[in-house]
């Protein structure tokens, strides 16, 4: 979520065990979301019971965006896919040149350069949701302190074997003063 445009979601649930988050060119995001609900629904016309997996849908993403680079017009996008099947949880990233990235977790975005060590280290395999949460509220506060101009609500989306929750946005209580953030907010817009 940006300054600008606070109500723009970047979570999409392309399934009811799979999500898909992006940052960057918010129109490419849009389209590859396009292609991944188009893939989901010809499958689900075959009626035949079989469903692409989480994995089978990031390594198309994977080609698609290989092949828009290719035809140098590529995705400016890192997506993060997050999904469950089969009592398995799937995390993983594909970036804009169609590299594709399965691990634990996943960062993208500023997230990759000044997050890193701290999800690294505060990650735990069998951690609970709300440690989780309190580990990306670290996260964030780094981030909104490198870049004051953003938005500071985030939205968390859950995919379990209940199926895939998409959070209404979180609001971040931040120890920044309100005028640091406008001053920053007007250096931008001018």
């Amino acid at each position: 979520l940006t300054v600008e445009f606070k109500n723009v979601k970047r979570i999409e649930a392309i399934t009811d065990k799979m999500v898909i988050a992006g940052t960057g060119e918010f129109s490419d995001f849009q389209e590859a979301v396009r292609h991944l609900k188009k893939l989901e629904k010809e499958s689900s016309n075959y009626d035949d019971g079989i469903h692409y997996s989480v994995k089978e849908y990031a390594n198309y993403l994977a080609q698609l965006t290989y092949n828009a680079r290719n035809n140098f017009n590529p995705y400016f996008n890192t997506f993060v896919f997050a999904g469950y099947e089969n009592g398995e949880r799937f995390l993983g990233t594909v970036d804009h040149l169609g590299n594709y990235f399965h691990k634990d977790y996943a960062l993208a975005g500023f997230a990759r350069y000044f997050c890193m060590p701290l999800l690294a280290n505060e990650w735990k395999k069998e951690g609970t949701l709300e440690e989780a949460k309190q580990v990306i509220f670290k996260c964030f506060e780094v981030l909104f302190a490198r870049d004051c101009r953003e938005n500071d609500n985030i939205r968390f989306a859950v995919v379990d074997d209940k199926g895939t929750t998409i959070e209404e946005p979180v609001y971040l209580d931040l120890h920044f003063p309100k005028e640091m953030r406008e001053r920053a907010n007007e250096k931008l817009w001018k």
